[in-house]
Parts: C-alpha cells; structure tokens; sequence
C-alpha cells in the first residue's frame, strides 16, 4: 500500500500496487470514524421534492419519532414495490426516481436507497446513500465466505439516537433473482478460480520457505559477478585518454524551489497554523477552512494546485501561470493577520 485516504464518512480507500494482496481487517463495531451529520445530510434535489413531499404526505409521518418513520417507510416498500432487475423508460417531465416511487413501484437496489434517503431525510432524518456488498454465499469448498460482482448492494445509512444505523429496505429476494442470472457455467469457473487461489498460495509460501536459501546460494554468485563487471570496467576506462573539458560547469536547479508556496507556508507557521507532519496538503487546506476565510482557503486551494504542477510537473507550467503563482501568493499573505509585536 503506497497511500490511504479517509473522507469524511468515514470510509478508507487504499492505493498500491495492481495484483494480487494479502490483508488482515479488524473490526470494532463500538467504534465509528463516521462524522456526525452535516447539511447535505438533509439535502433533497429540486427535482426530486415534488415526489418525496407527496410520498410522505401519503405516509403522514409529522409528529412521529425517527424510529417510527424509519419502521413506516420500510412498511411502504416491502408492502407496494417489488424488485426488478428492469426499469421501464419513464416520461421525459418524470424522473426516474419519481417514476420509482409514483408509478412503477419497481426497481433495483439503487432505487430503494435513493428513495429511502431520500424520504427520510424529507422526514428531518439525517440520512445517507451507502453502497458496498452483500456477503451471504458460503463455500464450502474454501471454507470462506465469496464476494460476486451481483452481490454489489445499496443501501441507507441513517442518523437515530447519535448513532448511524443501516436501513435496508430492498425486498429480501433480490439475492434470489440475482443469483437465477447466474451463468450454468459458474461451477467450472469456481473450480478454476479456486485451482488458481491454490497455486498462487502454494508458490507465494514456498518462495517464503526457500528465500533466504535463495538468497544464501545467489548472492555469492552476483557478487563474483559484479566483482568481475568491476574489473573490467575499470580496465575499460583506463585505456580512455583523459580529456579537460573547456566548457564550464553549471550548478543543477531543481525546479520549483523558487516557488512563493514555500513563503506563503512559513506565514502560516507563525500564524500556528503549520502544517501537521501526517497531514497531506488536501487535508491541511480542509483543516484551514474554519480559520480562514472562503476567498482565503479558495485562493490557498489554487495556490496549491499551480505550484504543485511547477514543483513536480515535467511540463512545468506557462509563464502566465507562474505569475499567477507568485501574485496569488504574495497577495494571500498581505491579507493575512498582521502578527503583533
């Protein structure tokens, strides 16, 4: 794993190297990095509201607690809808979400989430859409539990008592109908799939147990080698006529160290707004953003971007763009707090 980022649901998203891994997760279900619920937790589209305001006015849900609207709306759908794997056009003044909900009464898990959200945080619910999977299939073959592509789930995560709480209300077939799609030919694309699990494993843990083996009969062998590379590289060299150069030597820049970024940063240091060593930059401007003002932050966040292209970037960037920096910078700390004597 070369990077790991978290947003601010919560969720973990690790970069590396494509292929094959190994893991060990941990869970503590008494734990949550979930953030408590924000404004777009109550967000419902324009073009949504007629739907979800007519919906709940079905349900009459005012005056009733979170759990009770939460228990009804579950009621609505496995009562009204059922699941499809096909959703017909809907009109083009209707959007399929309305449509789900007012008229076709069908549809897969996408919708139920959506809808269910949706109506609940029509209801004053903090409520918000999840995806992931469905882990039910068991292999007795493995001995473990196995993850399909059609086991791919939504599903509403909703926010009662101080708490977030998942909210399923998919009807429970949808497992069935998904699985009768299933290939006749699974059987043999298991037993591949396996047969390959087990020749990786097999060669991943007998390249374990003769490594330093390996290493103790090869490494003998590659020193000999670059000894003898050695050697005749420097007699190759030795019959090379030594040559002065006329032409003079030139310090090599590093681009980029010339960048305004660096001084814009070393105000901030003595403002105390510094940096955090396992802060990225994307995490340190989010972190600004209730100490600075919005055109501070949206002028740091640009700042940032041209001046990691200047520093990193092959191209660079254009002259018009290097001024940009520098002005940007240069006006960002005149409008910084004046530090008192």
């Amino acid at each position: 794993v070369q990077q790991l980022e978290q947003n601010q649901y919560g969720t973990v998203k690790a970069a590396g190297k494509s292929g094959t891994i190994g893991y060990q997760a941990q869970f503590n279900p008494a734990q949550s990095f979930a953030v408590p619920p924000t404004a777009a937790d109550l967000y419902i589209p324009t073009t949504e509201q007629p739907a979800i305001e007519q919906t709940l006015q079905t349900l009459a849900t005012n005056g009733k607690s979170a759990a009770e609207v939460v228990q009804q709306v579950s009621s609505f759908f496995q009562n009204n809808f059922q699941y499809s794997l096909e959703f017909a056009q809907p009109q083009t003044s209707t959007t399929p979400l309305s449509a789900f909900l007012l008229d076709q009464r069908s549809g897969h898990c996408e919708y139920f989430a959506s809808a269910t959200t949706l109506l609940l945080r029509g209801a004053g619910i903090p409520a918000r859409y999840a995806v992931g999977y469905s882990v039910h299939e068991f292999s007795p073959m493995e001995k473990q539990y196995i993850v399909r592509s059609r086991h791919a789930h939504a599903w509403t995560m909703a926010y009662i008592n101080r708490v977030w709480q998942a909210i399923d209300t998919t009807p429970a077939d949808w497992t069935a109908q998904e699985n009768a799609k299933a290939s006749p030919l699974q059987v043999l694309s298991d037993l591949w799939s396996f047969a390959i699990l087990q020749l990786s494993t097999g060669l991943q843990q007998l390249t374990q147990k003769i490594g330093w083996l390996s290493i103790t009969l090869v490494a003998p062998i590659l020193f000999f080698g670059l000894w003898k590379w050695g050697r005749t590289f420097r007699r190759g060299r030795s019959r090379i006529p030594h040559r002065t150069s006329s032409a003079p030597s030139h310090p090599v820049i590093k681009t980029g160290l010339d960048s305004e970024f660096y001084l814009l940063e070393k105000r901030l240091q003595e403002l105390d707004l510094q940096r955090i060593n396992t802060e990225s930059l994307q995490q340190w401007i989010t972190r600004l953003q209730t100490q600075l003002s919005t055109p501070q932050v949206e002028a740091l966040k640009q700042i940032m971007t041209l001046h990691y292209r200047y520093r990193f970037d092959p191209q660079g960037i254009k002259p018009t763009e290097r001024e940009t920096l520098r002005a940007l910078s240069h006006d960002l700390i005149k409008k910084l707090p004046v530090l008192s004597p």
